[in-house]
């Protein structure tokens, strides 16, 4: 009965060691060549800008993640301000770690509240995480954008976790949505309690 109870104690860890292994890995083990796998370069275009590399929101999430490799470009997430030669994208950088932020916390939010069985949640936020810290390819980037996108820019826009879709999801300026956002972070701090309770 002792062996069973450090068993269970040591299970747990076991299980969070291989989520952070898996994490470290694409999510596909093969890379698939219609599949553009995430770097890591380090060597970055001296003229970057921000802004317009990422252009609109999708396009923003997937540079955010994954980056460019046929420019050479990091995913942004692993990039710093003092990797960027110009003053004024560092604040866009900044803008954009802020409007992920928001983002991610929306999507956990949206997973716990889900009627998805324990499963289904847990694999959902499992493929977050990875996501976030980990080598996804820029393919199943996409379709998790693609997934919880049109609810997250609802949400900015009117405060409601909206499940109706719209077309241009995804292709406005990731710039307006930090505008609308930073202006819901001052003028609504209920909507901003909901989604970090």
């Amino acid at each position: 009965q002792q062996q069973q109870q450090q068993q269970q104690v040591v299970q747990p860890q076991q299980v969070q060691q291989r989520q952070e292994e898996v994490c470290q890995e694409p999510l596909h083990s093969q890379q698939q060549p219609e599949v553009q796998q995430c770097q890591g370069q380090r060597l970055l275009p001296e003229d970057i800008r921000v802004s317009d590399e990422a252009g609109v929101t999708e396009a923003a999430w997937s540079i955010w993640h994954c980056g460019n490799n046929l420019k050479g470009l990091p995913p942004l997430k692993r990039m710093r301000g003092k990797d960027l030669t110009q003053k004024s994208q560092d604040k866009r950088l900044t803008d954009m770690k802020f409007f992920m932020r928001h983002f991610h916390q929306f999507i956990r939010k949206v997973i716990r509240d889900s009627e998805q069985d324990n499963e289904a949640r847990r694999r959902e936020m499992d493929q977050l995480v990875c996501i976030e810290r980990g080598n996804p390819s820029v393919r199943e980037t996409n379709e998790f954008f693609m997934k919880y996108a049109h609810q997250y820019l609802n949400w900015i826009d009117i405060g409601a976790a909206s499940s109706s879709s719209t077309n241009r999801s995804g292709q406005l300026k990731w710039t307006s949505y930090v505008r609308k956002l930073r202006v819901k972070c001052t003028s609504r701090p209920d909507e901003l309690e909901w989604l970090w309770n």
